[in-house]
């Protein structure tokens, strides 16, 4: 019986959340994970956009058999009041590739958000056709029901965003980040250790 709900599992998060990636750091957090009848996953990619859906939370209803949508957030890369911004001079993308084997690519991305009652919620990535998607979503830090008043300034962010590049092939790799800031840079080599 454990052996088949545990496929069950497998197959239910296979079938409605088909295209997990890593959001920032990589953490465990970052994966779906199964407690005591809540199935929690953290990140949901659609063909549109990486990270689109956040923090989706599934409970199973033994007297059903099925699973119910506890709760979900939607992550849009721009929404009135909750956007990343790339508006100064100095605000954009820089390429970092280190010097060691396998190498190591970073993004160090450089922006303002709306208000002052939002933080950088994520960075999300998916590697397509050679060109890597990036998401830096905002999320606000108090409630949306007014209660709280957020200064209008801009305010500046600075995160540094780790490429998925081992096992990648030699080649050419464009990156895009909130649909915006696009680039490129190169593997000299293939970039697995064999």
């Amino acid at each position: 019986m454990m052996k088949s709900f545990s496929l069950t599992i497998a197959t239910l998060v296979m079938i409605l959340f088909p295209a997990f990636g890593f959001a920032e750091n990589g953490s465990i957090s970052d994966f779906p994970h199964y407690r005591d009848g809540v199935l929690s996953i953290p990140r949901v990619d659609t063909d549109a956009q990486p990270g689109a859906f956040l923090n989706g939370i599934l409970i199973f209803d033994v007297n059903s058999d099925s699973w119910r949508l506890q709760e979900f957030k939607i992550s849009e890369i721009s929404k009135p009041g909750r956007s990343v911004y790339f508006l100064e001079s100095d605000d954009g993308v820089e390429v970092r590739i280190t010097d060691s084997f396998p190498v190591q690519v970073f993004l160090k991305i450089r922006g303002h958000l709306a208000n002052g009652c939002l933080m950088i919620g994520g960075i999300h990535q998916r590697l397509k056709n050679n060109r890597f998607e990036i998401t830096v979503n905002a999320v606000s830090m108090v409630p949306d029901d007014g209660s709280v008043a957020c200064t209008q300034a801009l305010v500046p962010f600075e995160r540094m965003a780790p490429l998925q590049v081992y096992g990648l092939p030699r080649g050419i790799y464009g990156y895009i980040v909130n649909n915006e800031i696009e680039g490129s840079f190169e593997l000299v080599q293939d970039n697995i250790i064999n």
